[in-house]
């Protein structure tokens, strides 16, 4: 079982890592590189957290973000990025008529997931975050510069 915990320090570099749902490459296979792409654009765009570093793998992400507004936790960043990312992966999975992935993404819902209204798991429970630290410079990622 995952432990809860909010992580709201502004200007701290976290390392974030969430990973699909048994490892499974739906980044690859629904082709949604773009996705992260625009849940960045979404973080730059509201002020929520600068990206500092990332790495997109077929199954599994890592970034180095910092956050910018005091209102927002990284929990809430985060899950709201994992939320968006995950409907629009059902989505092109529902597209491309990947019924067995899909189902396989259905029938890894625990009962008590399901009671509250969840159909598929796209992504493990909740994500990995260290506080970043180091003498590595990092540069800003322009919106525009991928």
């Amino acid at each position: 079982m995952s432990v809860r915990t909010e992580h709201s320090t502004v200007y701290t570099r976290w390392f974030v890592t969430f990973t699909c749902c048994n490892w499974l490459p739906l980044f690859q296979l629904t082709k949604s590189y773009d996705l992260v792409y625009r849940w960045f654009d979404y973080l730059h765009q509201n002020k929520l957290a600068e990206v500092k570093s990332f790495v997109i793998m077929p199954n599994h992400f890592h970034a180095i973000l910092q956050l910018t507004q005091t209102d927002k936790s990284l929990n809430k960043v985060v899950a709201n990025g994992k939320r968006f990312i995950a409907y629009e992966i059902i989505k092109r999975l529902q597209e491309a008529g990947q019924v067995n992935m899909l189902l396989n993404l259905s029938n890894a819902v625990y009962a008590h997931e399901k009671k509250k209204g969840q159909k598929h798991k796209v992504f493990e429970p909740s994500f990995y975050r260290q506080v970043s630290f180091g003498e590595i410079e990092l540069h800003t990622l322009q919106p525009s510069a991928r």
